[in-house]
């Protein structure tokens, strides 16, 4: 038998008790949790509580006097059995039917604001069942530098509750409620097992802090502050009215988190050390952030849900996140690593080097790129608008269906290579490359309107491939070069193995506005090597340098200080022609033209025969489709047709080319007239029309 002076008010059991058995002391030591083991330290008077009982025999500890609305109150040892305490804020006297009667505390005048448990033994303490202050509601604190577990522990009635340690806190299976108020924990690591409960604001304050799969839970905010943060796969944080903040080096796992309020995990690496962020589950009726600190680190998550009027924020060294739904903004910076067709926002703002779509993709809203390069192998489907601010180049690999831009297009880059399909709304482009080529179109823009400008570029600065199309299908198409000039390619391609009949083809590149104007305003030389447009409003060409042309157009003009052998030409008619260099004269006035020919008549004016040698076929999608048949190849004197490329190929021009010897005699009316009887050429028949040039030849016979 040990015994105890009554001083010491050592509880327990049910009762309070001035001697205690061996036999009690063996069942806490045993680590049944069923005793509560409180000691009180009696070295401070003004620090010491009194221990006692309620009616029904649950431990009571009657706090000491406050100062100032503290009561401080010193213990050796502090735990708590499953019959939980009493603590008596109380100046009058209570019966209740969780723990029976409790008198008033002598000690008393006015009941305490802040109550402060400070454990100053070697022992840790467990705190189990309802730990309850009766009387006024008030803030508890309880300090114990040696480490504290909770299991099935209740704290009640309290205006806010505080837990420090320098050690390790637990909390056990059966988890922790704080029926009131608010709780601050504080420790050295923090190992939760069990589901925490928190009236109102829940902030734990570790340097290590793990979850296992168990619901953390505020009324209102939650938050988790400290070194690296451990979720495990079935952990779940949630805010009920709140938001959810976690701040630490590290955040690792796959647990969910779900609030009310704003969403905000950020990761703090301390140097020479990667950080990150892992989750399963991000769902917030306000913002969400996920980010690493100096992008030292990389974010993933399988799914993030916000509201459709809030925004998300992710910043990493690398952003993985397969499902994102409902913001108005989503907002990146670092590379992004997976594909992200299952974001469904309304506008993504991405900042980061460099971004390569690696798989089709299908953006719901607007997205905007701001970084080094931006590109596309793979088929893209932006259902806004697509904003670029790139510092490096911006290129169109994508086959198949290419680049589809339901809104408009406005991108600022260093260059602008597209070699496949761009459809787009309005298509505005800047590019600030000051060698050649600064843009480059070897495959198809379609847009409602086009403006192409070329600020820095010299040379060829919009340069546009033979098998290049640039259509503005509603508005007018301005393409800008004040420091350089622009091409607009030619070559020919061999037709496939066994055509004896064609042999070959050639292709030049489509301008085309068939509702509005091209207007081309360059500081170096123009260049039209077999170009066909089709206007409403015509070419208009403002150009420094020279501007060669061997252009089909409708309506074609030319501004410029210095003479040009060019005319101002207008074809009257729907099929875009061929109008080369002319002989002889620099005539400005309008000629009708209709020709292929390109020699001057009899009356020493240049005036164009015309022979049509092709088709049109319906426009397929948004594209200008339409194919042209050779009638005729011979050795010397060829009928030599052009094709440009695209869905089908659609026609550039069709004109007699001389060879070799046949180039002399090429101004011989009788040479002209046995070229085209051994092209055996049907001047009344569908492909071939006269023209006056024609007309007047046949006068001249």
């Amino acid at each position: 038998m040990v015994s105890r002076d009554y001083s010491e008010s050592k509880i327990f059991g049910l009762s309070c008790i001035k001697s205690t058995c061996l036999f009690l002391i063996v069942l806490f030591l045993s680590g049944t949790g069923l005793a509560a083991d409180i000691v009180v330290d009696n070295n401070y008077p003004e620090k010491t509580p009194q221990l006692t009982q309620t009616s029904m025999g649950i431990p009571q500890i009657n706090i000491a006097a406050p100062i100032n609305g503290f009561s401080y109150n010193q213990f050796k040892q502090f735990s708590v059995g499953a019959d939980g305490v009493v603590i008596n804020n109380a100046i009058r006297n209570y019966d209740l039917d969780e723990c029976g009667k409790v008198k008033t505390n002598p000690n008393l005048a006015e009941p305490a604001k802040v109550i402060i448990f400070e454990i100053t033994g070697a022992d840790h303490s467990e705190l189990l069942g309802i730990n309850r202050i009766v009387g006024e509601q008030a803030k508890i604190i309880l300090i114990n530098q040696n480490g504290l577990i909770f299991n099935n522990c209740n704290i009640v009635n309290s205006s806010e509750v505080e837990f420090q340690t320098d050690g390790n806190v637990q909390v056990g299976n059966n988890g922790l409620t704080v029926g009131n108020g608010s709780l601050l924990l504080n420790s050295d690591k923090t190992a939760i097992e069990g589901n925490i409960y928190v009236h109102e604001d829940l902030i734990i304050n570790s340097k290590s802090t793990s979850i296992k799969p168990s619901e953390i839970r505020a009324g209102n905010n939650l938050v988790i502050d400290g070194g690296e943060i451990q979720l495990d796969n079935g952990a779940k944080l949630k805010s009920d009215s709140g938001f959810i903040k976690i701040d630490g080096k590290k955040v690792t796992g796959s647990g969910d988190l779900d609030a009310k309020g704003d969403i905000s995990v950020l990761s703090r690496p301390i140097e020479g050390e990667k950080g990150g962020v892992s989750l399963n589950l991000a769902n917030a009726s306000g913002d969400i952030f996920l980010g690493v600190e100096n992008n030292n680190g990389n974010i993933s998550a399988s799914e993030i849900k916000a509201n459709q009027n809030s925004n998300i924020k992710l910043f990493g060294e690398k952003i993985d996140v397969k499902n994102i739904n409902g913001a108005e903004n989503l907002i990146i910076g670092g590379e992004i690593n997976n594909d992200p067709t299952n974001w469904n926002v309304k506008n993504i703002e991405m900042a980061g080097a460099d971004y390569n779509v690696t798989a089709s993709t299908t953006i719901t809203g607007n997205l905007k790129f701001v970084g080094k390069s931006f590109t596309v192998p793979q088929y893209l489907k932006i259902n806004g608008n697509f904003t670029l601010d790139l510092t490096g180049s911006f290129i169109n690999n994508a086959a198949d269906r290419g680049i589809i831009v339901d809104g408009n297009w406005n991108s600022v880059s260093k260059d602008f290579i597209n070699q496949q399909k761009i459809k787009t709304g309005v298509f505005k482009a800047n590019v600030f490359q000051s060698d050649q080529h600064a843009f480059v179109n070897r495959g198809i823009i379609s847009a409602d309107s086009i403006q192409i400008r070329a600020d820095k570029a010299q040379n060829e600065a919009i340069f546009q491939e033979s098998d290049g199309i640039l259509e503005s299908r509603n508005g007018k198409m301005e393409l800008i070069a004040p420091e350089g000039g622009m091409y607009f390619g030619y070559k020919k391609e061999f037709t496939q193995t066994g055509d004896k009949q064609y042999g070959f083809k050639f292709i030049g590149s489509q301008l085309l506005s068939p509702n509005d104007q091209i207007h081309i305003q360059s500081g170096g030389n123009v260049v039209f090597d077999g170009t066909q447009t089709i206007t409403k409003n015509g070419v208009m060409v403002e150009a420094k340098g020279q501007v060669t042309e061997n252009i089909q157009s409708d309506n074609y003009q030319v501004i410029k200080d210095v003479p040009v052998e060019v005319y101002k030409r207008r074809q009257n008619g729907t099929t875009s022609i061929q109008v080369g260099k002319t002989w002889g004269q620099t005539d400005t006035k309008n000629i009708m033209t209709r020709g292929l020919f390109g020699i001057p008549d009899w009356n020493s004016e240049a005036v164009m025969g015309w022979i049509p040698i092709y088709q049109q076929v319906p426009n397929i999608e948004t594209y200008s489709t339409m194919e042209m048949q050779p009638r005729a190849v011979q050795e010397n004197v060829i009928l030599k047709p052009t094709f440009t490329g695209g869905m089908q190929p659609a026609p550039q021009k069709a004109d007699i080319v001389f060879e070799g010897k046949a180039a002399e005699k090429q101004h011989d009316a009788g040479y002209l007239k046995n070229a085209i009887e051994q092209h055996s050429l049907n001047l009344q028949s569908d492909y071939f029309k006269k023209g006056p040039a024609i007309e007047k030849f046949e006068e001249r016979k």
